[in-house]
């Protein structure tokens, strides 16, 4: 991955987002933005037993597969770069897989979320972490927005004992927004949650964590909206990155 120009212009306002018009409008909370999809896969897996996991996420990766056609020519059209060109079919096998991959993801942020004890992390290269954790010093984690990244970022929260502030952009719903602001408000003081906006106050307040000793993580991988960013070479293709955690 090289550098090629700095940008103080930041990406569209939703870099990542699906496009919003008519149809949200007229479907609101429905909508696949909409807070419906949030609340409803919280109540089904912390509520339901556990056999029913994999029957959901196969039924909802199906119905999000046809129903998300613009969405599901863009993961194709992203993964062409990565495994190479694809014709019809094997396009559409790749941005099903990478669904139900997607669907997995979901169904165990809201697992952990109500049942922490059910999972067991493994850390490689753990020697490079105690070591920085011994330091004493501010970390930062750079995350990528890929799997169950939430999980990884908390990991080190809970296994060293200290705060980790987390760095989110904020949900395109202000009711999904709200939903999530309060989900995560439950982590617990060993967890702080900053969504990302246009208060050049965050800055400075993750500085002071990184004073005091604390962890901060950012996504490395997505630009903000409305951040600067820098453009990079990623399988052969200008892509836009965020220059914060840099």
């Amino acid at each position: 991955m090289g550098s090629n120009a700095d940008s103080d212009a930041g990406p569209p306002a939703r870099p990542h987002a699906p496009a919003l018009g008519l149809t949200q409008r007229i479907l609101g909370r429905f909508h696949v933005t909409g807070v419906f999809w949030y609340r409803f896969p919280h109540w089904a897996f912390t509520h339901l037993p556990s056999w029913t996991e994999r029957p959901a996420v196969v039924l909802f990766t199906t119905f999000f597969f046809i129903a998300l056609g613009r969405i599901r020519g863009a993961i194709a059209s992203n993964l062409e770069p990565v495994l190479g060109r694809a014709g019809r079919q094997e396009g559409w096998l790749r941005s099903f897989r990478t669904m139900y991959t997607f669907a997995w993801c979901l169904t165990e942020r809201y697992r952990r979320f109500a049942a922490p004890e059910r999972f067991h992390s493994v850390l490689e290269g753990e020697e490079h972490w105690r070591q920085a954790m011994e330091a004493g010093t501010g970390v930062l984690l750079v995350t990528a927005h890929i799997g169950p990244w939430e999980a990884a970022a908390q990991f080190g929260a809970v296994e060293a004992r200290r705060r980790i502030h987390v760095v989110r952009e904020e949900e395109i719903d202000p009711r999904a927004q709200d939903f999530m602001r309060d989900l995560l408000g439950r982590a617990g003081d060993s967890t702080v949650t900053h969504f990302a906006g246009n208060d050049p106050r965050l800055s400075l307040e993750l500085a002071e964590a990184l004073r005091r000793g604390d962890l901060v993580a950012l996504q490395g991988d997505r630009p903000r909206a409305g951040g600067r960013c820098v453009t990079v070479s990623l399988f052969g293709r200008p892509m836009p990155m965020p220059v914060g955690p840099a």
